[in-house]
């Protein structure tokens, strides 16, 4: 396999393996169908019939979502405390792990 299924909230899409008769699960006239959309954080192409998620870069500006919020390097718009290495912002009072 290896393309991309992220959830549709991460601008993905269920990830397929083709059609029966071992088809491409993408085309560049679909990629944004079969593999979801492109956002500020993630750049979302179809590569050799493969779905492929690029994330932005650490500290990207991040327009997504209301807010002063930048792109974690891994795809996601957050808060930038959440990518400062320490707990001191609004990741105060989550578990993580």
């Amino acid at each position: 396999m290896g393309g991309y299924g992220g959830s549709a909230a991460q601008g993905g899409a269920a990830q397929g393996g083709g059609g029966a008769g071992g088809g491409p699960e993408c085309t560049a006239a679909t990629v944004a169908q079969d593999c979801g959309a492109s956002s500020d954080c993630r750049t979302i192409s179809c590569e050799s019939g493969s779905c492929k998620a690029t994330p932005a870069a650490n500290n990207t500006p991040c327009t997504d979502a209301a807010g002063d919020e930048v792109c974690d390097g891994e795809g996601d718009c957050v808060p930038p405390s959440c990518i400062d290495g320490g707990l001191n912002g609004k990741e105060q009072g989550h578990r993580w792990g």
